[in-house]
């Protein structure tokens, strides 16, 4: 049973579920926030279902992660929690009155990982799609319509540059698995230094936003992340001047052995903050 749990990943949903926090304390809602927030987690699992199962037919027989599920499962039981989880979360997000963000979110997550589309393995379009799923929709999901357009506009560029900033690593981590898999993300197909440069400049546009954007005034608690951020610019700069990718991918396999479980418990405090306010 625990590899059927582990087929959810149930511990990289904190990426939406922060989103989600985000939006709703711009907007100060209650409990249409948590059901989104519930629809969010309910959609995201049977994608990874499906992300799961199709990567460990390449790309994960080389990756260094533990986190995939290498063991036999059952077609019929992963198939079974997929429908299930997919039935809840559309109709949870139908109860939320977001079932067009909802849906969005799930087809969009669903191209990203089909062999027939597999957006993952596509330049500029893999970045762009995880960009949506995990932060954009849930995000905006709850502030649309709710919000100054000009400060929707700053604050989903932030979040986006902070999101990414801090998760192309966990890509670039598994740069030689999708090499040898013969797969094409962005970060193969710009190539480790060039990758290194747009992360790096991602942190960069975290801060413009940030400082034209007076976040810290809308959000106080987003300093945590705009330093957690300056950190990541840190360790972009010491990957540059890394001798060889295996010294690279190595430094960066650490990182996102700290940064996961620190992101985690960020994420858990803006939730118990939430809760306070």
């Amino acid at each position: 049973m625990l590899r059927y749990i582990r087929l959810l990943r149930l511990g990289d949903q904190y990426f939406q579920v922060g989103a989600v926090l985000a939006g709703g304390w711009l907007v100060r809602g209650s409990g249409e926030v948590w059901w989104w927030l519930l629809a969010t987690v309910l959609l995201s699992c049977p994608t990874f279902i499906v992300n799961e199962l199709v990567d460990r037919g390449d790309v994960d027989r080389f990756s260094w992660n533990k986190v995939h599920v290498k063991n036999e499962v059952s077609l019929t039981l992963a198939g079974l929690l997929f429908a299930i989880l997919s039935i809840a979360g559309l109709a949870t997000a139908y109860f939320a009155g977001k079932l067009f963000w909802g849906l969005g979110m799930y087809v969009l997550a669903m191209m990203y990982s089909l062999p027939m589309v597999r957006l993952k393995a596509r330049p500029v379009v893999d970045v762009l799609s995880q960009e949506a799923v995990w932060w954009a929709i849930p995000f905006l999901g709850v502030t649309w319509g709710k919000v100054d357009p000009w400060q929707l506009v700053t604050l989903t560029g932030f979040g986006g540059c902070v999101m990414w900033c801090g998760f192309f690593p966990y890509q670039m981590a598994d740069i030689k698995a999708d090499l040898k898999a013969g797969l094409k993300p962005t970060h193969v197909w710009l190539g480790m230094r060039k990758s290194l440069i747009l992360g790096f400049m991602t942190g960069v546009g975290a801060w413009i936003l940030f400082l034209v954007g007076r976040i810290d005034r809308l959000a106080w608690w987003s300093w945590a992340f705009v330093l957690l951020t300056t950190y990541i610019m840190w360790q972009y700069g010491r990957w540059m001047k890394m001798p060889s990718l295996d010294v690279q991918v190595k430094s960066m396999q650490s990182y996102v052995r700290f940064t996961k479980p620190l992101t985690q418990v960020m994420v858990a405090c803006l939730a118990l903050i939430y809760l306070w306010r």
